[in-house]
């Protein structure tokens, strides 16, 4: 449990702020963090190769300067419902901070691959026409291409992409 804390980049102090037994993200009604850790702890004990799939929406804190927290969270809200999609039944999902999200999924590589399309598609869709710009960076891993297959393995794996998928959008929008 202190272990994917740290790995998130939080001390075990920030669950003190959920009610015990709460494992709902309020806002968008997908799992929250402490779901999330739950689950770690289940799939150490499984043999099942997992993936994960981090998502951080880009240019929140633009839209909530701008256009007021209200947008934020229905960016927010809206990018959840783009994960619920495109995780279907595959995968859970879960807000695990203010902007970022993580999809959890077995089975195969393929289905991960698969479902980091459909999230890709999802939320183009959604910056369609939208009155504000709707967009993620991704980042995932497989536990079969890890050399240490555990889950904090496998998520900070996850994050790194993410991070730079997230650098190099910044790079694409800057030239």
């Amino acid at each position: 449990l202190t272990l994917i804390y740290k790995v998130l980049g939080h001390g075990t102090e920030a669950m003190t702020g959920m009610a015990p037994g709460t494992e709902l993200d309020v806002l968008t009604g997908l799992g929250n963090r402490a779901a999330f850790v739950r689950e770690t702890q289940e799939t150490k004990q499984s043999a099942a190769p997992f993936g994960y799939i981090m998502v951080d929406v880009n240019d929140l804190k633009k839209v909530n300067d701008t256009l007021g927290h209200p947008k934020g969270d229905a960016l927010i809200n809206r990018v959840a419902q783009c994960l619920q999609r495109a995780a279907a039944e595959k995968g859970n999902c879960y807000r695990i901070g203010g902007d970022e999200f993580v999809v959890s999924l077995n089975g195969s590589r393929e289905a991960l691959l698969a479902c980091a399309d459909r999230i890709r598609e999802e939320i183009a869709a959604a910056d369609a026409g939208s009155e504000f710009p709707v967009s993620a960076a991704l980042g995932l891993a497989w536990s079969e291409d890890q050399p240490d297959p555990i889950p904090a393995q496998v998520f900070r794996q996850a994050d790194d992409a993410m991070y730079a998928d997230k650098k190099r959008m910044k790079a694409s929008r800057e030239a």
